[in-house]
């Protein structure tokens, strides 16, 4: 039910990135990415996710590219 929602996704998501279960939270956060490019919880899993592969440069060109959309989340970002 309602796997088709990015917010359901990257919510569920950010357990299994706690937990270290990386591949899941990888698979989890792409594909909430993948429904809705703005969704800033899919945005923070993926960046863990770019970060615990050692990729630092992307994650970081990757956050910035999507800083623009985070105007409409709450003023913790």
């Amino acid at each position: 039910m309602n796997q088709e929602e990015s917010y359901i996704q990257s919510m569920h998501a950010f357990p299994l990135l706690e937990l270290g279960r990386m591949e899941e939270d990888a698979a989890a956060s792409r594909k909430g990415y993948e429904i809705n490019k703005k969704d800033a919880w899919a945005h923070h899993c993926l960046c863990h996710v770019l970060e615990h592969e050692c990729q630092f440069k992307e994650a970081v060109e990757f956050m910035e590219e999507l800083a623009e959309s985070w105007h409409s989340c709450s003023s913790f970002l």
